[in-house]
């Protein structure tokens, strides 16, 4: 039975599609993780580190896996009481 271009297009959306959903280990990270020299990096570590509750800091670290394993749950709980979409 022949394949249709129209099934090859979608057996490749799907490839592409999984290959992104996989590509991230930690959970609520949707971008690659910056170089320790990147300034964006240093001044958002800077700034999570001086205040535990800043919500742009603790969104900006969570979307690039800065932030340890053990505190993710901690901080995910933070965003959403202040209705902040991860």
């Amino acid at each position: 039975m022949a394949v249709t271009v129209k099934e090859k297009k979608n057996n490749q959306i799907l490839q592409i599609k999984e290959k992104k959903e996989n590509k991230f280990k930690k959970p609520f990270q949707v971008k690659e993780k910056p170089e320790k020299k990147d300034p964006l990096r240093k001044f958002y570590t800077s700034l999570l580190q001086q205040n535990k509750k800043s919500f742009m800091a603790i969104k900006w670290c969570l979307e690039r896996g800065l932030i340890v394993s053990n505190k993710i749950d901690e901080y995910a709980l933070i965003l959403k009481m202040q209705n902040i979409k991860i």
